[in-house]
């Protein structure tokens, strides 16, 4: 193997290895920001009002 290929090898783990951090990093972030769901957001059965 050759200085060359040495370069680009770890130039090309260098990219992979910057990329899932910010991937990870920004999938942290999104996950702050999306609110909790709520178990009984849509009832399967609505009340029925008998007045």
């Amino acid at each position: 193997m050759t200085l060359l290929d040495l370069g680009i090898l770890l130039f090309v783990v260098g990219v992979l290895l910057f990329m899932g951090i910010w991937y990870f990093k920004e999938e942290m972030e999104l996950a702050k920001h999306q609110p909790t769901p709520k178990q009984n957001k849509h009832p399967r059965e609505k009340p029925v009002c008998t007045d």
